[in-house]
């Protein structure tokens, strides 16, 4: 079994779209790098156990929503080669260090306002 994994915001996973776009979405993310990879629609098909004709369907969802771009790649002479999905910044979590992460984390902690009780147990005493 794979160890790998890939963290993605709540964004994508509130967002209105189909759950095999989201699927798709998951999968590119998984295999990106920088937000960029280069799977061709016959591999996520393939990895995904979904048709080649569903995957390109969900692709275009997500191209549409500003999930991902597609960029359409030639190798000479007009021949195709995988297209360049980039993800959106907005629906991946960032790859930064830890300590970069402890930092942001403090620096958020010290502008956030005092937390406030989640709920109100006045009624109690009544």
């Amino acid at each position: 079994m794979d160890e790998k994994f890939s963290q993605i915001k709540n964004k994508l996973i509130i967002s209105d779209i189909h759950e095999k776009a989201f699927r798709i979405a998951c999968y590119l993310i998984s295999c990106s790098k920088n937000r960029i990879c280069y799977p061709s629609e016959y591999k996520i098909a393939e990895d995904l156990h979904l048709s080649r004709n569903t995957v390109h369907e969900y692709l275009k969802e997500l191209e549409s929503k500003k999930i991902i771009t597609i960029e359409k790649q030639f190798i000479g002479k007009g021949k195709k080669a995988p297209s360049k999905y980039t993800i959106s910044k907005e629906y991946v979590v960032s790859k930064m260090s830890k300590q970069k992460h402890l930092e942001q984390l403090i620096r958020e902690l010290h502008n956030e306002p005092e937390i406030k009780e989640l709920f109100d147990y006045d009624w109690l005493n009544e």
